[in-house]
């Protein structure tokens, strides 16, 4: 009897193990699905294009940067689906974010302007990919986009003792903070359920928001180095 209940014991466990697998497999792909066709949805490919044909004719220069970027996005998707880790370098993710919003600028132009505060000697720690851009195309389509004077975006990452906590705050439009919790299967919430499942209780996304004052989300996972 003891035997037989070790056994279906054991048995549960690795049932368990093969599902949260699946689960975060899934969650994964589901995650860079999302960041790629927020990158290049209609709206945004077209916006890019007509930015660069204006570009190309009055700063070659700055087109050719820009070009760079929409390259450097295709290729940083494209190695993750052939890699398939879970985390990323965060010097890699910071460089990617960097590109999506220099592109969203080529659009905004002076209505947006991004801050970063980054604590140094953290670019080897492991984020989940495309965490960073997830908050900042929140920010972005979100917060400042609909703003006809724009606004900006505050970005601060730091060490809070074996914690790495990513920040993003909009001085944008703001929302009812029930119709965020509402939004089921939306970027923030699909990134929530990525990081409980990679890091269980040791990580946490938390947003406030309140119509006319602004977007903050705070993310804060376990420090640990890619493999």
């Amino acid at each position: 009897l003891a035997g037989f209940m070790m056994w279906s014991e054991s048995l549960h466990r690795v049932q368990e193990s093969r599902a949260l697998a699946a689960r975060e497999s899934v969650l994964r792909a589901q995650a860079e699905a999302k960041a790629v066709r927020a990158q290049f949805n209609p709206h945004f490919v077209f916006n890019t294009l007509h930015s660069l044909m204006l570009l190309v004719r009055a700063d070659p220069s700055a087109a050719e940067r820009a070009i760079e970027d929409v390259a450097s996005l295709i290729r940083y998707a494209s190695i993750l689906e052939r890699r398939n880790q879970d985390v990323v370098p965060l010097g890699e993710e910071l460089e990617i974010a960097r590109r999506y919003v220099g592109l969203e600028a080529l659009r905004l132009s002076d209505r947006m302007t991004v801050q970063w505060e980054i604590e140094a000697d953290l670019e080897r720690v492991g984020v989940p990919p495309f965490s960073l851009q997830t908050l900042l195309e929140n920010a972005i389509k979100h917060g400042i986009s609909p703003k006809e004077e724009g606004g900006r975006i505050r970005v601060r990452i730091r060490r809070e003792s074996d914690l790495l906590a990513i920040s993003v705050e909009d001085d944008g439009s703001g929302a009812v903070p029930e119709m965020v919790r509402a939004a089921g299967g939306k970027g923030l919430h699909l990134l929530q359920s990525r990081v409980s499942t990679l890091f269980g209780k040791l990580a946490s996304l938390t947003w406030r928001t309140a119509p006319g004052e602004g977007f903050s989300a705070h993310l804060k996972i376990p420090i640990a180095k890619p493999p």
